[in-house]
């Protein structure tokens, strides 16, 4: 069965992230890796994204500091398992 990575950007999204997380995790489809790339967010999100990836061993956090939304795809694209 493949391996589909889930690329989650994340910048300034606290209020957002546990429904979009929550929303990928119940999907019947189980073979899944969570990345969440955060940038330097002001809002908490990236300590979110910490306590996230201590829930479940499918997830897991990738930080960049500068780049916007296209390089945070790109950094998931080419840290994601293959």
């Amino acid at each position: 069965m493949a391996l589909i990575s889930v690329i989650v950007p994340v910048y300034n999204v606290y209020d957002y992230m546990d429904r979009c997380i929550r929303s990928v995790l119940n999907q019947t489809f189980k073979n899944f890796e969570i990345i969440l790339v955060a940038g330097d967010s002001s809002d908490g999100s990236t300590e979110k994204c910490i306590l996230w990836e201590k829930c479940d061993k499918r997830i897991r956090l990738i930080r960049q500091t500068i780049g916007g939304l296209g390089s945070a795809r790109n950094l998931g694209i080419r840290e994601a398992t293959t």
